[in-house]
């Protein structure tokens, strides 16, 4: 065997072998993550609703807006207050905002802090301060801050709504910045979302700090003149 063909074959096992360790890699990351996920959120939510019983009040659990009540885990969003602006007027469903967002997974052996899918306090560098903010509705509708491709540009790709997005942001006032922790019922469900690697089942932790709020635009009123 000639010795370029030698090197090319070394270099074909290579890769093969990188793909396999990456291919089990992801394997068990992954493995039982449906259970994994449901059990780290309701980690997360039995340590709030001891908080709020402490009197803590950085911790909240906020239930989905469109309920009255509920005493499932998964109704409800667990908020890390991470700092408050002292303002007091919150943004309204029918409302847009702009704001800044850092989305990532739980932790994973992989992924000690979790996987980091979208981050918004930073630039194209990550050196850079400031990022680009993202304006979306407060109904958590969420078509355009996803970058679709034309696979998951159908209807059934992905749930459009985040619940647990539009019922942190009714609770939230201008300058907040909270951690907050969404059950897969309420973020993107059964639903894998390729564009940003998110598996189905994921449970989104979301860092959020609300910049703005923009009411909608008033309707046109059109008034007969007098002849």
């Amino acid at each position: 065997m000639k010795k370029t063909e030698l090197l090319f074959l070394l270099a074909l096992m290579s890769v093969f072998v990188c793909s396999c360790s990456e291919s089990e890699e992801e394997q068990s990351e992954f493995a039982n993550w449906k259970e994994n996920n449901e059990e780290y959120f309701h980690a997360i939510y039995e340590k709030a609703t001891a908080a709020q019983k402490a009197a803590d009040g950085q911790w909240k659990t906020l239930l989905k807006w469109s309920l009255d009540n509920s005493s499932l885990p998964e109704d409800y969003v667990v908020v890390k207050v991470i700092s408050e602006s002292g303002q007091t007027v919150s943004p309204l469903y029918t409302d847009s905002v702009c704001l800044h967002v850092k989305g990532s997974l739980m932790p994973t052996a992989y992924h000690a802090n979790g996987y980091v899918f979208l981050n918004t306090y930073f630039g194209e560098k990550e050196e850079q301060e400031v990022g680009t903010p993202l304006f979306i509705q407060v109904k958590g509708d969420v078509r355009g801050w996803i970058p679709l491709t034309s696979v998951s540009a159908r209807a059934d790709a992905y749930p459009l709504v985040v619940d647990g997005l539009a019922t942190a942001l009714q609770h939230m006032h201008v300058g907040d910045r909270w951690l907050v922790y969404i059950p897969y019922q309420l973020g993107f469900g059964l639903r894998n979302v390729p564009e940003w690697g998110v598996p189905a089942y994921s449970t989104l932790v979301l860092d959020v700090k609300l910049l703005r709020i923009i009411k909608p635009a008033a309707p046109h009123r059109f008034v007969k003149k007098s002849l």
